[in-house]
């Protein structure tokens, strides 16, 4: 099976690294210095968790031909950088194209790549993956691949999904179909950004977190996923029935605990906070723009952003005067 992995951060380079291994023809797109080393050294990969390190030469290329055909597409730009690729993807004559990672304007990213060519299937999934780009390699954070996919409403059709399933058939995977992901990134962003607040506030130093702020944390998911079913989004029926069993059983100040005071909390959330600030401003303007409908109030969610807000635009800020011209 033909594939492009459109973007070489941790989410890109783990697909690539895994498609690869499970014998698809992988090529990566990536820019600039980034692409550079990757053609020059190899795709390198240290795995946290496993203890291990691999290496993999892979196609590269700078950019999209619109008659440059793939079996599958795999997206995996940040949020914010969605928009510049659109266009190629629209232009491009492949037609099934999976977007991976945070998206809360994804019926806006559907209808312009179907406004492109309506021909297209489009499906949306996510990662749950942490790391960062270190130098020359990725070190990344997780246990095996795990891919929520589906369609932005509804179910994805099968025979896409049957694509996709075929192309990651490591036993390492597992690509767990997940219907109506428009709803499921919105809920996923109300319990990331609480999260990603507290990481700013305490300078991406979870282990100072006290038990405190820890309530905090949650308390504002609570509010969050309450405002979003308020609105009427179908939040996976699981998500908020989970968290409100942990906080019963009072399993949540363990979870917290553990994410907080751990390397899981440093990879997966602190690092990318640290790294990808602008993508987390990004992440929180679209969901403030879905609470705007939302009359309820938000005690824990609101003094945490506004605390943290002002800090992340600063770092985002001082990333782009710091960003080499191109």
């Amino acid at each position: 099976m033909r594939v492009l992995v459109y973007g070489a951060g941790v989410i890109g380079a783990l697909l690539a690294h895994e498609l690869k291994r499970c014998g698809q023809d992988v090529t990566v797109l990536a820019r600039g210095a980034w692409r550079e080393t990757l053609a020059e050294r190899g795709m390198i990969i240290h795995h946290h968790l496993q203890v291990h390190i691999t290496g993999d030469r892979l196609r590269m290329i700078g950019e999209l031909d619109p008659q440059d055909r793939y079996d599958l597409i795999f997206v995996a730009v940040q949020g914010q950088q969605r928009p510049d690729v659109l266009p190629a993807l629209a232009a491009n004559v492949s037609e099934r194209v999976v977007l991976v990672g945070n998206d809360l304007q994804a019926a806006k990213t559907q209808e312009t790549l179907l406004a492109g060519d309506p021909r297209k299937q489009v499906a949306f999934a996510f990662q749950p993956t942490g790391g960062y780009r270190d130098g020359e390699r990725v070190i990344a954070m997780h246990a095996g691949i795990a891919l929520y996919v589906g369609a932005l409403r509804g179910r994805l059709d099968q025979d896409f999904l049957q694509a996709i399933k075929t192309a990651l058939t490591g036993h390492r995977c597992r690509v767990i179909p997940t219907p109506n992901m428009e709803a499921w990134l919105q809920a996923h962003a109300a319990i990331v950004l609480p999260a990603a607040y507290l990481c700013y506030v305490l300078d991406y130093d979870l282990r100072r977190s006290t038990s405190r702020q820890r309530a905090q944390v949650v308390a504002a998911i609570r509010e969050a996923l309450d405002a979003l079913a308020a609105l009427g989004v179908p939040v996976p029926p699981g998500t908020a029935a989970w968290l409100r069993g942990l906080v019963r059983l009072r399993l949540v100040r363990t979870a917290a605990w553990l994410v907080a005071k751990t390397s899981i909390g440093e990879l997966a959330a602190a690092d990318h906070c640290r790294t990808a600030s602008a993508e987390m401003v990004h992440l929180d303007a679209q969901f403030d723009r879905i609470l705007a409908g939302y009359n309820g109030t938000m005690p824990a969610w609101r003094d945490l952003r506004a605390v943290a807000l002002p800090i992340m635009e600063q770092a985002t800020k001082q990333k782009a005067a710091m960003a080499p011209e191109s």
